[in-house]
């Protein structure tokens, strides 16, 4: 594996560990890139020996339902179009945020321009 993004408690599962943080050391040792999401904590990404956390987006949560899902294509979607570390994270987080404001896994992505203008509202922040 390259790119591990488990959720907080699927990271300290797989860990074995209680503490998200010595979970996150101990899988930041096993794969290249690790980003563990928060949920309304935001997400913690350890690349390239560095670690980065994105508090992620103040939003109103309809529903989870896709938020993970959601994280994991904004963070994809930045690292094959070559951005920065942070910027990655940052994405992730703004996509996740995005999903839970509706109900459904897709709710929220209705058409491409509606999700490029909440996209762009919610990183201007």
């Amino acid at each position: 594996t390259d790119i591990f993004l488990p959720n907080d408690d699927e990271a300290k599962r797989i860990a074995g560990s209680d503490d998200l943080e010595d979970a996150i050391a101990t899988l930041e040792k096993r794969v290249p890139v690790l980003a563990v999401k928060q949920g309304g904590g935001g997400a913690t990404l350890c690349a390239g020996g560095k670690r980065y956390h994105d508090p992620g987006f103040r939003v109103t949560a309809v529903e989870t339902t896709g938020a993970g899902d959601s994280f994991n294509a904004g963070f994809l979607h930045r690292y094959l179009s070559g951005a920065e570390w942070a910027d990655c994270l940052r994405w992730g987080n703004a996509c996740g945020a995005l999903a839970v404001t509706a109900l459904g896994g897709t709710g929220a992505y209705q058409d491409r321009q509606t999700v490029a203008s909440k996209l762009k509202e919610l990183l201007a922040k």
